[in-house]
């Protein structure tokens, strides 16, 4: 169940979406004041600058062929990719549980059952920008987190990660390309915590999930 509401959190587009945002009010001394900000379930992709792609694959299962053939209709199916080329991505949803010897916000990004906070969490590490040059300023000179103006690119070993942190650097730039002239910043990308994270999850993943610990977790369950 949990994978459908992934599926219409991302794909349904009548109505608006709740991002929860640094308020225009807050001050430098004061960066944690936030609100909500309504934006149209359309153009968050554009606003958040995020090209996402949520999905069922191969067919749809464990249900009545009445159930079965309802499913498919609403959902739709998209085809299978190969699990390297995850890796080419900055964010990836696990809709799995996490397990109780992982700690939130260290060794991965919590997102509540109800996928209310997926947009939000998204715009954290990402950032938020808006073109309407009407929109309400969140950002300008209101205490907005900018510790990413000047991004050390060396760390990315793909291509398109570069491509997209260079693209993503001039849209979070005041003083950039003219294109983004009319750009509302709504908060700065947080990409530096973001890599923090990935990186202490890849050491305990690493210390945790190795060949013998596999092996030992099929010994107990063989026990159990």
């Amino acid at each position: 169940m949990e994978r459908h509401d992934l599926h219409l959190a991302n794909n349904h587009t009548s109505y608006p979406v709740s991002i929860l945002l640094p308020s225009s009010s807050s001050s430098k001394e004061n960066p944690t004041s936030s609100r909500y900000i309504n934006i149209p379930a359309s153009s968050v992709s554009t606003t958040l600058d995020l090209q996402t792609s949520v999905f069922l694959t191969d067919k749809v299962t464990r249900c009545s062929i009445q159930d079965c053939n309802a499913q498919t209709s609403e959902f739709g199916l998209g085809p299978s990719i190969d699990p390297q080329e995850h890796w080419k991505y900055w964010f990836l949803m696990d809709a799995d549980r996490a397990n109780r010897r992982l700690t939130p916000w260290h060794h991965f990004v919590p997102i509540d059952v109800r996928l209310h906070g997926l947009w939000s969490s998204l715009a954290y590490f990402s950032g938020g920008r808006i073109v309407d040059a009407n929109a309400p300023d969140a950002g300008a000179d209101a205490g907005l987190n900018n510790e990413n103006s000047n991004w050390d690119v060396t760390k990315i070993k793909d291509e398109n990660a570069k491509e997209k942190l260079s693209k993503t650097t001039i849209n979070t730039n005041r003083n950039g390309d003219d294109d983004y002239d009319n750009h509302k910043i709504l908060m700065y990308p947080h990409t530096r915590k973001g890599e923090f994270i990935a990186e202490e999850g890849c050491k305990w993943a690493e210390k945790a999930l190795g060949k013998e610990d596999v092996e030992i977790y099929m010994f107990r369950l063989l026990l159990e």
